[in-house]
């Protein structure tokens, strides 16, 4: 698999997109990564959706699923 949007994040950090560019394994090891967290987020706006909670709110549903932004 190859993915040219999660290949143009990698490679904004270099360290990550070294270990990237090794070879298909690595590629792919990244890219399960990356879908699996894109599948949480829109999990996350599904349920919110279905929930009836006004789109505005699936940023901050999405943080806090990730436990980033609480204080």
């Amino acid at each position: 698999m190859y993915n040219r949007v999660v290949s143009g994040i990698v490679q904004k950090y270099e360290r990550l997109y070294d270990w990237y560019a090794i070879g298909p394994l690595q590629k792919c090891i990244i890219e399960d990564f990356v879908e699996e967290i894109v599948e949480k987020c829109a999990q996350v706006a599904n349920d919110a959706s279905m929930a009836k909670i006004p789109s505005s709110e699936y940023p901050n549903l999405i943080m806090q699923e990730f436990n980033f932004g609480e204080k």
